[in-house]
């Protein structure tokens, strides 16, 4: 299981800069081997492989319309990440995602 990034809001409360994490985006594997990316509970995976970008979108693709696109050095470029639907169900084990 890897984080890659985290997308922070800074805040100004009371004088003080306060930080708040958005999202987190989590990379695994599920057990075929094939890469996930998990964000706020919802699972995407990398739909487009481009030279410079992935297209990563959301694993209920024919019914929800979010996605993220990240470039090769880890760098968020934009996301949409409204989805449609609840997030699924699953587990992750010994860095393994399983859906239950």
């Amino acid at each position: 299981m890897k984080i890659l990034f985290i997308l922070i809001k800074f805040v100004k409360h009371n004088q003080k800069i306060i930080s708040q994490v958005l999202k987190s985006f989590v990379f695994v594997r599920n057990k075929t081997g094939k890469q996930l990316s998990i964000v706020g509970g919802h699972t995407f995976y990398c739909g487009v492989r481009g030279a410079r970008t992935n297209i990563w979108r959301c694993t209920r693709w024919g019914q929800c319309k979010a996605r993220f696109i990240i470039t090769m050095s880890g760098e968020l470029v934009t996301a949409q990440l409204n989805h449609t639907h609840e997030p699924p169900s699953f587990v992750i084990h010994d860095g393994i995602y399983y859906k239950i």
